[in-house]
């Protein structure tokens, strides 16, 4: 099963205004090895957050593009995009996350297991997942969890649109089953849209 990273950023100036200027990095990423695809973006609630997301065959494909001499080259590649850290996550999904990605809006829910909880988290969530899908705006539901951080999960969901995704988590049924997400997790929930790159 391919792995997915999940990379972001504080965004620059230049990175605000067009994500085209990325256009390196992902040309970069495009002719690594175990490479399936790459997407960015811009966060909706800050405006400021970018995504960088990249589909690789195996994690293993991952770590020897890290290993590779040009390595270096890729990472000064981004300077243009950012104005501060990074952060990186690779996630385990449980299904394809293409239509996830490709969606009008993909909705990123980040969440971390409190204490004894995380088997209360993963049957709670695909009590939710099997709900969201039902809906004629909801077009991918996938759910793992990080391999750098044990105990934090994340989910990648595919919307037609953010207020799609809004209007569809006010039904009633879903309030208590989000009501056990959040006394099994900390959740933080954030929406973008992402553009895949074609060389």
């Amino acid at each position: 099963m391919p792995i997915v990273e999940v990379v972001t950023f504080p965004g620059s100036d230049t990175f605000i205004k067009d994500q085209a200027v990325s256009r390196a990095v992902l040309e970069r990423l495009a002719r690594a090895e175990g490479f399936i695809s790459t997407h960015n973006g811009l966060q909706f609630e800050d405006g400021r957050t970018g995504y960088l997301i990249v589909v690789w065959e195996s994690y293993e494909h991952h770590k020897r593009l890290m290993e590779h001499e040009d390595y270096g080259g890729l990472v000064q590649s981004l300077i243009s995009s950012t104005s501060g850290n990074l952060e990186m996550q690779h996630i385990d999904f449980d299904g394809d996350s293409t239509l996830a990605l490709t969606s009008p809006a993909t909705e990123f829910v980040t969440f971390k297991a409190k204490p004894n909880s995380e088997e209360k988290l993963v049957s709670a969530f695909k009590r939710l997942a099997g709900e969201l899908i039902k809906a004629s705006s909801c077009h991918c539901v996938v759910f793992g969890e990080s391999r750098e951080h044990k105990g934090t999960f994340m989910t990648a969901i595919g919307w037609d649109s953010v207020e799609a995704h809004q209007k569809t988590v006010e039904d009633e049924a879903l309030k208590a089953i989000i009501d056990d997400l959040y006394a099994a997790a900390d959740l933080e929930i954030r929406h973008t849209s992402l553009v895949q790159f074609s060389a």
